[in-house]
């Protein structure tokens, strides 16, 4: 699939993860780059933060295509959470993951590929209600907009 690198099965491990969330619709998704552009400057300034690594986890996604989205980091699970901050905390479960090989700007392409042509044509039994999230390795290059970037879809278990 273009854009989209080997396909792996992993574990998340639990993890609680920390940052700005905001309401998506289908339409609006295109103003996530200012949720990031926001947030970027606390990423290693949170308190219990674990690592360089980012998350952009999708909740609460409905049949009408609006979700929530959380821009974070991942924290150590027992971390305060200021005021102004969200937080969620995924239990430890198994994930197909993606990784994306293009431009950022090409993310919801990809995504839209994975649930409408590699899920149906896979087979596996992946999950509507628990989070989906995409990962933002210490490879990621957030000047050019690549690297390092992940699309982690849960499986039913």
């Amino acid at each position: 699939m273009m854009g989209l690198g080997p396909v792996r099965f992993e574990r998340s491990g639990d993890l609680k993860i920390v940052g700005l969330q905001k309401s998506y619709t289908a339409e609006s998704r295109n103003q996530i780059p200012q949720l990031w552009q926001q947030f970027a400057p606390s990423i290693g300034q949170i308190p219990g933060q674990q690592g360089m690594v980012a998350y952009g986890v999708c909740l609460h996604a409905k049949p009408d295509c609006s979700f929530d989205y959380l821009a974070g980091v991942g924290v150590e699970k027992n971390a305060n959470v200021a005021d102004e901050q969200a937080s969620v905390e995924l239990p430890d479960r198994r994930y197909v993951v993606f990784e994306h090989t293009e431009h950022v700007s090409k993310l919801p392409e990809a995504i839209e590929t994975i649930w409408s042509k590699w899920i149906p044509e896979s087979g596996l039994n992946v999950s509507t209600d628990a989070p989906c999230f995409e990962r933002y390795t210490e490879e990621y290059d957030p000047e050019a907009g690549q690297g390092g970037t992940e699309i982690w879809i849960p499986l039913v278990e």
